[in-house]
This record gives structure tokens, C-alpha cells and sequence, in this order.
């Protein structure tokens, strides 16, 4: 098994349709353990800055998972989905829009992040890390703008983004820059640890 033939794009409509997710909706999708490290919170205070066409898809389970629930009962277009199976998740990242906030440590990107960007999902992660209240730049090759963004913990900033991708003509572009930055940047040697982690 390789990156190659798990994390891969594919037709976005067709998995939308198989997820029973809205097929004419930007989607902002964010896997993940539902607790304070993995931005759970910018998360919830980004929602109500952005245009409620946008729906927002949350995958994952955790501590967080009453707050995340009370906002979705308060917030229309959030969808709790819950936690899934790790095979299911190309077929998220698939029928998402963008990933919002991928996992990244200091100096790599997370298994989320990777699978995304795999997908040829583009992808917004946070210019900082901060580990036991130390806070550390994240230093990633990253092409600002071509394959997503890298942001401050700013809901306003954050929700200007995904509002302007919303609205981006070059989805088709980016997500194939995605897919390429992947290929190139994932060796065969990062994918089976990628792999590994995922039990694939």
C-alpha cells in the first residue's frame, strides 16, 4: 500500500453524495481531536464571522465535543459529523472545499494536513505551535496563497480567508497544486509512516 492509492483526488460530487453532504455548498472541513491544542476553539469563534452559506463539516471526538455540539445545535450550517473510520477520511477530504486548521507541528505537517493536501484539498494551518504554553513558529516550506494559508490564531483573519476562497475562481488550480506539492514533498519513506499511523 502506498499514499499513492489511498490519499488521492476523486470526484468531488460523488462523495459529497456518498457522505450525504450538500452538493452546492462551499465546505470547510476540520479533522481532528476536539480539544484546546488542535484549535477547537478558533474553530468555534470563526463560524459566526463567515457567511452562513458556508457550511462548516467536524470530524473527530473529544473533550470539546459539548461545546462543539451546543454550536451546532445553535449554528445551522455545522455539521457534527463525529468520529469516522481512518478509511473514510479521503472521501472527507475529498468532498471538502478546505481544511480548516490542519494539525502541523513546528517543522512538519500532521498526518490530517497531509492526507488533505494528498487529496488535493488546500489546506489552512496555523503559522504557530505552542506545546506546554511555549509558543514556536512553524518553519514549513509553504507557498502562501497556493495551497492554502498559513494564518495567526485571528477568527477575523481566518474567517476573511475562508470567505475568500469561498468566493476564489482558482479552487481547480489550488487543489491541483496541492496534489502536487504532495507528491513532491511526501516521499514513498513519509507515506508508510503516514500509513502506518493510519493502520492502512
Amino acid at each position: 500500500i502506498d499514499l499513492k492509492a489511498n490519499f488521492y483526488p476523486q470526484d468531488q460530487q460523488k462523495c459529497r453524495k456518498e457522505l450525504n453532504l450538500d452538493t452546492g455548498k462551499f465546505i470547510a472541513l476540520f479533522v481532528g481531536r476536539l480539544s484546546p491544542e488542535k484549535g477547537v476553539r478558533l474553530l468555534l469563534d470563526t463560524i459566526p464571522k463567515v457567511p452562513k452559506e458556508i457550511q462548516f463539516v467536524i470530524v473527530g471526538g473529544g473533550p470539546m465535543k459539548p461545546e462543539v455540539e451546543k454550536a451546532a445545535e445553535k449554528y445551522k450550517n455545522i455539521n457534527y459529523i463525529g468520529p469516522v473510520a481512518n478509511d473514510k477520511l479521503p472521501l472527507f477530504y475529498n468532498a471538502a472545499d478546505v481544511l480548516f486548521w490542519g494539525s502541523v507541528d513546528q517543522d512538519y505537517f500532521g498526518r490530517v494536513t497531509m492526507g488533505a493536501l494528498a487529496c488535493g484539498l488546500p489546506v489552512i494551518i496555523p503559522a504557530k505551535t505552542e506545546y506546554f504554553k511555549v509558543s514556536k513558529p512553524v518553519e514549513i516550506d509553504f507557498p502562501q496563497g497556493k495551497i492554502g494559508y498559513m494564518l495567526e490564531t485571528d477568527p477575523k483573519l481566518v474567517a476573511q480567508k475562508i470567505n475568500n476562497l469561498a468566493r476564489s475562481k482558482n479552487l481547480s488550480l489550488m487543489r491541483k497544486a496541492c496534489r502536487e506539492y504532495s507528491l513532491k514533498h511526501f516521499s514513498d519513506k513519509n507515506a508508510q509512516v503516514f500509513l502506518k499511523v493510519y493502520n492502512m
